[in-house]
């Protein structure tokens, strides 16, 4: 399933399929389907997305991968 993410508030990084961007209020972006991704806040206030996506099972589609490195 693809991804759309939104930026509402914040700052932070995106890792995305190896590559990693800032991201900041405004920025959107379309994750395709099967890419690996995680969002991290890098900011000192709260970093709010707003994630649009379809999933019939979604609590067993999530996964935090320990691997990915921000830097």
């Amino acid at each position: 399933m693809e991804e759309v993410i939104y930026v509402q508030k914040g700052i932070g990084k995106a890792w995305v399929d190896g590559e990693v961007t800032r991201i900041k209020t405004g920025d959107t972006l379309l994750i395709p389907s099967g890419v690996r991704h995680m969002m991290i806040n890098t900011g000192g206030k709260p970093l709010k997305l707003f994630c649009a996506f379809s999933a019939s099972d979604p609590e067993n589609r999530f996964q935090e991968h320990p691997e990915i490195s921000y830097s």
